[in-house]
């Protein structure tokens, strides 16, 4: 008998669990995840919100060159506020 596993909301977080469920459940066994969304699409925020360029200092590993080097919208305007607000420890 196959498994189900329900993820409600198909936001950022929902998307992610689904995945993350999905994966756990292929290794060990047989399932089906299902994503139940009540709006009419899924990721809507994440569109809005960029589709997903908003968070690019998510690596602290990463020096601050490569970190400003990835934001698609000019590292001089993300330089700018990043040396305002932080500074070296």
């Amino acid at each position: 008998r196959r498994r189900r596993i329900a993820v409600i909301g198909g936001g950022a977080s929902g998307m992610f669990a689904a995945t993350a469920a999905a994966d756990a459940a292929s290794s060990s066994s047989s399932c089906d995840v299902v994503v139940f969304e009540g709006t009419s699409k899924t990721m809507s925020k994440v569109r809005i919100s960029g589709g997903g360029r908003c968070n690019v200092m998510h690596d602290v590993t990463k020096p601050l060159p490569q970190i400003l080097s990835s934001y698609p919208r000019g590292n001089k305007e993300l330089r700018g506020l990043y040396t305002k607000r932080f500074t070296p420890d």
